[in-house]
């Protein structure tokens, strides 16, 4: 068992994720530096597959730094392509989209998701 997670880091502040949409098309959230300083965070969104697919638990798919002042908030859109549903496969050498209900988790790192939507893929 790793000592730290993926994602795992250090803050001068807290932040605080809310306000999740989560389509098969886009993905938003806000997140808000509730400390009393200035401060970085990294958001980052992990996908679990439908069982069917047969993959890992928790896929990384988005990250973005953001830079906040005390009590800011910002709110933040990704945007999904088919690729970001997909996987490869190995018989016909190609990327192969996933149909089916994606769990959507946000999270500071894959040790501490905040938010989880699903997302209906066809």
């Amino acid at each position: 068992v790793p000592k730290f997670c993926f994602g795992h880091g250090l803050s001068y502040s807290q932040f605080e994720y809310s306000g999740l949409e989560a389509t098969s098309e886009q993905f938003t959230f806000i997140v808000t530096n509730t400390g009393d300083v200035a401060a970085s965070d990294v958001p980052q969104l992990y996908f679990r597959y439908p069982d069917e697919a047969n993959e890992p638990p928790l896929q990384l798919r988005r990250f973005e730094k953001v830079f906040l002042q005390p009590k800011q908030s910002q709110k933040i859109t990704w945007q999904f392509y088919d690729r970001d549903f997909s996987i490869y496969s190995e018989e016909k050498h190609d990327w192969q989209k996933v149909s089916g209900q994606f769990e959507a988790h946000l999270g500071a790192s894959v040790g501490d998701i905040r938010l989880a939507g699903k997302l209906q893929v066809s």
